[in-house]
């Protein structure tokens, strides 16, 4: 709420613009309007929307980011995978490899 005292001293100092406001033709009046209301648009454009949209770039950006690194840890996941089951393969092969030399051996023996 606003103070009595500030209201009254505000009341005081706009009271010769409204005067003059008042004192202009129609025309003039809705030309000065319309120029607040495209001032009024552009402030909240500049202040409002602009921001708006800079949030949005920064959240498509950190969204594109996160796309890439999930795609990155897929990779090294894929690369993980085959390595392993190369390893995996390589070993069970030469354990494979020193059981037939055992058997070589136990059937010489």
């Amino acid at each position: 709420m606003i103070p009595v005292h500030f209201k009254r001293t505000l009341d005081k100092r706009l009271e010769p613009l409204r005067q003059r406001f008042e004192a202009l033709q129609p025309r003039e009046r809705v030309l000065i309007i319309m120029v607040g209301m495209v001032l009024v648009w552009a402030l909240a454009q500049v202040f409002y929307f602009n921001a708006a949209a800079m949030r949005e770039k920064q959240l498509y950006r950190a969204l594109s980011e996160a796309h890439q690194q999930i795609s990155q840890h897929e990779a090294t996941e894929q690369y993980l995978r085959v390595h392993l089951s190369e390893r995996s393969l390589a070993v069970f092969e030469s354990k494979r490899a020193e059981l037939m030399r055992n058997r070589v051996e136990l059937d010489e023996a």
